[in-house]
Protein backbone atom coordinates (compact mmCIF):
# COMPACT_ATOMS: atom_id res chain seq x y z
CA UNK A 1 0.00 0.00 0.00
CA UNK A 2 1.34 3.15 -0.74
CA UNK A 3 1.58 6.27 1.33
CA UNK A 4 -1.04 8.12 -0.34
CA UNK A 5 -3.37 5.17 -0.55
CA UNK A 6 -2.39 5.18 3.48
CA UNK A 7 -3.47 8.75 3.85
CA UNK A 8 -6.35 9.03 2.31
CA UNK A 9 -8.03 6.13 4.51
CA UNK A 10 -6.23 7.98 7.31
CA UNK A 11 -7.91 11.71 6.27
CA UNK A 12 -10.58 10.78 4.39
CA UNK A 13 -13.18 9.20 6.65
CA UNK A 14 -14.41 9.54 10.61
CA UNK A 15 -14.59 6.83 12.76
CA UNK A 16 -17.69 5.33 13.67
CA UNK A 17 -19.01 6.26 16.82
CA UNK A 18 -21.72 4.12 18.52
CA UNK A 19 -21.73 6.39 21.81
CA UNK A 20 -22.01 9.66 19.22
CA UNK A 21 -24.95 7.40 17.63
CA UNK A 22 -26.92 6.08 20.37
CA UNK A 23 -26.79 10.12 22.00
CA UNK A 24 -28.50 11.08 18.84
CA UNK A 25 -31.05 8.09 18.73
CA UNK A 26 -31.78 8.96 22.51
CA UNK A 27 -32.36 12.47 21.43
CA UNK A 28 -34.55 11.93 18.48
CA UNK A 29 -36.56 9.37 20.98
CA UNK A 30 -36.92 11.26 24.05
CA UNK A 31 -37.98 14.76 21.75
CA UNK A 32 -40.44 12.71 19.75
CA UNK A 33 -41.98 10.97 22.80
CA UNK A 34 -42.21 14.26 24.10
CA UNK A 35 -44.25 15.96 21.17
CA UNK A 36 -46.43 12.83 20.69
CA UNK A 37 -47.64 13.36 24.31
CA UNK A 38 -48.39 16.85 23.45
CA UNK A 39 -50.28 15.76 20.04
CA UNK A 40 -52.06 13.18 22.40
CA UNK A 41 -53.22 15.74 24.58
CA UNK A 42 -54.64 17.29 21.81
CA UNK A 43 -53.26 20.67 22.90
CA UNK A 44 -50.66 21.79 20.47
CA UNK A 45 -47.88 24.88 21.95
CA UNK A 46 -46.62 25.99 18.44
CA UNK A 47 -42.99 26.59 19.70
CA UNK A 48 -42.85 23.93 22.03
CA UNK A 49 -43.36 21.60 19.04
CA UNK A 50 -41.32 23.35 16.91
CA UNK A 51 -38.39 22.76 19.60
CA UNK A 52 -39.12 19.07 19.40
CA UNK A 53 -39.10 19.52 15.90
CA UNK A 54 -36.11 21.03 15.11
CA UNK A 55 -34.38 18.87 17.83
CA UNK A 56 -35.25 15.96 16.08
CA UNK A 57 -33.70 17.15 12.72
CA UNK A 58 -30.58 18.10 14.48
CA UNK A 59 -30.51 14.52 16.10
CA UNK A 60 -31.24 12.72 12.46
CA UNK A 61 -28.79 15.11 11.17
CA UNK A 62 -26.07 13.97 13.66
CA UNK A 63 -27.00 10.71 12.89
CA UNK A 64 -26.92 10.58 9.65
CA UNK A 65 -22.75 11.54 9.82
CA UNK A 66 -22.32 8.31 12.06
CA UNK A 67 -24.24 6.65 9.09
CA UNK A 68 -21.93 8.49 6.62
CA UNK A 69 -18.77 7.10 8.33
CA UNK A 70 -20.62 3.53 8.22
CA UNK A 71 -21.22 3.45 4.83
CA UNK A 72 -19.33 5.85 2.94
CA UNK A 73 -22.18 5.28 0.11
CA UNK A 74 -24.64 7.01 1.75
CA UNK A 75 -22.61 10.22 1.63
CA UNK A 76 -23.85 12.20 -1.49
CA UNK A 77 -27.40 11.37 -0.84
CA UNK A 78 -27.35 12.40 2.96
CA UNK A 79 -25.63 15.36 2.59
CA UNK A 80 -27.96 16.59 -0.05
CA UNK A 81 -31.31 15.93 2.17
CA UNK A 82 -29.16 17.30 5.05
CA UNK A 83 -28.65 20.83 3.01
CA UNK A 84 -32.02 20.67 1.91
CA UNK A 85 -33.63 21.30 5.40
CA UNK A 86 -34.16 24.62 4.85
CA UNK A 87 -35.82 24.35 1.93
CA UNK A 88 -38.54 21.58 3.36
CA UNK A 89 -39.02 23.91 6.26
CA UNK A 90 -40.83 26.02 4.11
CA UNK A 91 -42.57 23.28 1.86
CA UNK A 92 -46.28 22.78 2.30
CA UNK A 93 -46.84 18.96 3.89
CA UNK A 94 -47.79 17.34 0.42
CA UNK A 95 -44.56 18.94 -1.42
CA UNK A 96 -42.11 17.56 1.51
CA UNK A 97 -44.10 14.48 1.24
CA UNK A 98 -43.42 14.38 -2.33
CA UNK A 99 -39.99 15.49 -2.89
CA UNK A 100 -38.17 13.72 0.12
CA UNK A 101 -40.24 11.19 1.65
CA UNK A 102 -41.51 9.61 -1.82
CA UNK A 103 -38.09 10.29 -3.66
CA UNK A 104 -39.43 12.75 -6.30
CA UNK A 105 -36.60 15.15 -5.55
CA UNK A 106 -33.80 12.37 -5.29
CA UNK A 107 -32.86 11.26 -8.16
CA UNK A 108 -29.91 9.33 -9.15
CA UNK A 109 -28.00 11.84 -10.70
CA UNK A 110 -28.52 13.69 -7.61
CA UNK A 111 -27.59 11.57 -4.74
CA UNK A 112 -25.96 9.25 -6.97
CA UNK A 113 -27.97 5.96 -6.36
CA UNK A 114 -30.93 4.42 -7.23
CA UNK A 115 -33.33 4.55 -4.22
CA UNK A 116 -35.76 2.11 -5.73
CA UNK A 117 -32.86 -0.73 -6.37
CA UNK A 118 -33.46 -3.05 -3.73
CA UNK A 119 -29.62 -2.73 -2.35
CA UNK A 120 -30.28 0.76 -1.95
CA UNK A 121 -33.78 0.76 -0.05
CA UNK A 122 -31.76 0.91 3.09
CA UNK A 123 -30.78 3.83 2.71
CA UNK A 124 -34.25 5.39 3.14
CA UNK A 125 -34.33 5.18 7.27
CA UNK A 126 -31.49 7.94 7.40
CA UNK A 127 -33.25 10.26 4.61
CA UNK A 128 -36.66 9.68 6.54
CA UNK A 129 -35.33 10.52 10.34
CA UNK A 130 -34.83 13.62 9.09
CA UNK A 131 -38.05 14.17 7.01
CA UNK A 132 -40.33 12.92 9.33
CA UNK A 133 -40.38 15.28 12.18
CA UNK A 134 -40.60 17.88 9.48
CA UNK A 135 -43.78 16.25 7.87
CA UNK A 136 -44.66 16.25 11.58
CA UNK A 137 -44.22 20.25 12.23
CA UNK A 138 -46.02 20.26 8.88
CA UNK A 139 -48.96 18.27 9.81
CA UNK A 140 -49.56 20.28 13.14
CA UNK A 141 -49.83 23.28 11.56
CA UNK A 142 -52.14 21.87 9.17
CA UNK A 143 -54.27 21.04 11.85
CA UNK A 144 -53.65 17.58 11.76
CA UNK A 145 -53.32 15.44 14.28
CA UNK A 146 -53.84 12.37 13.05
CA UNK A 147 -51.18 12.61 10.01
CA UNK A 148 -48.62 14.17 13.08
CA UNK A 149 -48.91 11.17 15.05
CA UNK A 150 -48.23 9.00 11.68
CA UNK A 151 -45.39 10.47 10.60
CA UNK A 152 -43.82 10.84 14.17
CA UNK A 153 -44.60 7.34 14.62
CA UNK A 154 -42.73 6.18 11.69
CA UNK A 155 -39.83 8.91 12.59
CA UNK A 156 -39.26 6.88 15.80
CA UNK A 157 -40.02 3.34 14.43
CA UNK A 158 -36.73 4.61 11.57
CA UNK A 159 -34.30 6.07 14.26
CA UNK A 160 -35.00 2.37 16.25
CA UNK A 161 -34.44 0.53 12.63
CA UNK A 162 -31.26 2.47 11.69
CA UNK A 163 -29.67 2.43 14.83
CA UNK A 164 -29.83 -1.65 15.01
CA UNK A 165 -28.75 -1.63 11.38
CA UNK A 166 -25.55 0.18 12.37
CA UNK A 167 -25.07 -1.65 15.43
CA UNK A 168 -24.23 -5.24 13.37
Amino acid sequence: MTFSAILFIVFSSHAFDKAKLSGYAKTYSDEGKALMTMINSGTIDDAKARKHTDAMVEAAIGAGREYMSKDPKSAQLLKFVHGKVPEMKKMSFNDTNTKFHDGAALDVKTVGMNLKDEENEKYSDPVHIVVHPILTMQALQDKNLKAAKEELAEGLEQIEALVKDLSH
